[in-house]
């Protein structure tokens, strides 16, 4: 007999009926909802960073070829021809330096001087601005305050050896061995590859520490990007924002909630949770990068990972030019053991980005997940989502019960605007039914028949809110 910690199973029967939760030996009137699209094993999303011109020269043609649709986190300001640039909002650059020769940096003024960093006139190296955030989302302000004093100091310095500071408060300074220099890529390229099917999510204007920012300039990176996508993506809803850094700040979710329905690390719903859904269960056992997302860590009563650490202690998902392709075979093998969502955080390959991961380990990688592919679903970030929350959320509705026919209503209670991926059903096969012919409205809802364990299901896919789905007997 099979167990069914795979499903959300949900029946409500007609009025006079008594509604419950089914547990144990199927019966002629049990529906699945398979946890993965497909009734797959696991789930593997494949999202790549900072729009490199890798993704679009290497990435892009080999998961076309094989029919891989992933997720391209983009940061706007770097896009040749974009409206929205790197900007800084604040008070005056000139007199937050001078204010900060004048006196030490305090809880009080902290995030004001914290948010001017990059347009200070000088290039404040990644590693001294690291720890300013992390310091913000731990709630340390005085370790923060110390440590800005130490960037404005370091700058001032820079300007006794350089010069003084250039373009203060208009130029933007960034970490070139973090993104490699200008990109050549353009909105034409992004938006053939939107065409292609592959979805395109932000990583802010200018990739900035989100901890760390003035909620000024947190509207402008979250909202500026968002409008920027939605005039250059025309057609496709922006549904996923990445936070550069894994930098979050909680304070920011009623601006990103504004412009996006999920962020991608850490992995997380920005609305607020179906209120009959648990928030620990939102994290849909995401196995992800342990640099760039909430790594897991151990499972919970309901069999979904705790964002907390790598159950093994090593280095989760994150690919980089040193991983080993049996490394990244792991990944997959250990995904589909535990039923589990492996979203693997790529930056550039081979030859550009963060880290780039070598192409012949990237392509061996995709070919992987080709052969095992009758186990995993393979969809873009936001795709999955979705479909969580859809079954998270999902009813079934048993509205006829006949010798040769079922009438049921799939309903979710979320915005069908933005919630509208198939759900997969299982219905339990009938005593002395014929392979039967499936319904949503006018759709006709292809169906086969698969085997769980002992137990025989008809398995079609169906959309929440779309109509009464009739199944009937022959064809």
């Amino acid at each position: 007999m099979i167990t069914y910690q795979h499903w959300i199973i949900v029946i409500i029967l007609t009025a006079g009926m008594v509604s419950r939760i089914w547990a144990g030996t199927p019966g002629d009137d049990t529906i699945l909802i398979a946890k993965w699209q497909g009734d797959k094993r696991a789930a593997v999303s494949l999202t790549f960073d900072d729009a490199q011109d890798s993704q679009r020269d290497i990435v892009v043609p080999e998961m076309n070829r094989r029919g891989m649709l992933g997720t391209f986190y983009l940061i706007t300001g770097f896009v040749d021809g974009s409206r929205f640039l790197p900007k800084y909002i604040g008070d005056d650059v000139f007199a937050l330096r001078a204010s900060a020769r004048r006196s030490a940096t305090t809880p009080a003024n902290v995030r004001v001087r914290a948010t001017a960093i990059r347009f200070l006139g000088k290039m404040v190296p990644d590693p001294m601005q690291g720890p300013i955030a992390r310091a913000f989302e731990s709630g340390d302000l005085q370790r923060a305050s110390r440590l800005v004093d130490a960037v404005y100091t370091y700058v001032d310095s820079l300007e006794q050896v350089d010069g003084p500071a250039g373009g203060v408060g208009t130029t933007f300074y960034y970490s070139p061995a973090a993104h490699s220099g200008k990109r050549n890529n353009t909105w034409v390229d992004w938006r053939r590859i939107n065409n292609d099917g592959h979805e395109i999510g932000s990583h802010g204007v200018s990739h900035q520490w989100m901890s760390m920012m003035s909620m000024e300039m947190a509207e402008y990176e979250l909202g500026r990007s968002h409008d920027e996508l939605l005039r250059e993506i025309p057609g496709q809803r922006i549904f996923t924002y990445r936070y550069p850094y894994a930098s979050d700040k909680l304070e920011c979710d009623s601006i990103a909630k504004q412009y996006y329905a999920a962020g991608a690390n850490p992995v997380r719903f920005i609305g607020d949770p179906p209120a009959e859904v648990p928030q620990q269960n939102l994290q849909e056992q995401v196995k992800s990068s342990a640099a760039y997302c909430i790594p897991f860590g151990e499972k919970d009563a309901d069999g979904y990972w705790k964002p907390e650490r790598d159950r093994s202690g090593r280095s989760s998902t994150y690919p980089t030019r040193s991983s080993r392709l049996t490394t990244m075979q792991r990944w997959v093998d250990d995904t589909i053991s535990d039923g589990a969502w492996l979203v693997p955080v790529f930056h550039g390959i081979e030859t550009d980005g963060l880290n780039p991961v070598p192409r012949k380990t990237f392509v061996g990688w995709l070919d992987y997940l080709q052969q095992r592919r009758s186990e995993i679903w393979i969809a873009p970030y936001g795709t999955v989502q979705r479909y969580s929350r859809e079954r998270l959320a999902a009813t079934v509705e048993i509205q006829e019960n006949g010798a040769e026919r079922m009438q049921l209503v799939l309903k979710d209670g979320l915005d069908n605007a933005i919630y509208h991926e198939p759900l997969t059903l299982l219905v339990a096969i009938r005593a002395g039914w014929e392979f039967p012919r499936v319904t949503q409205g006018r759709r006709v809802l292809p169906v086969e028949s698969v085997l769980k364990g002992e137990d025989y299901f008809w398995k079609f896919n169906a959309y929440p809110d779309q109509g009464v789905i009739v199944i009937k007997s022959g064809l």
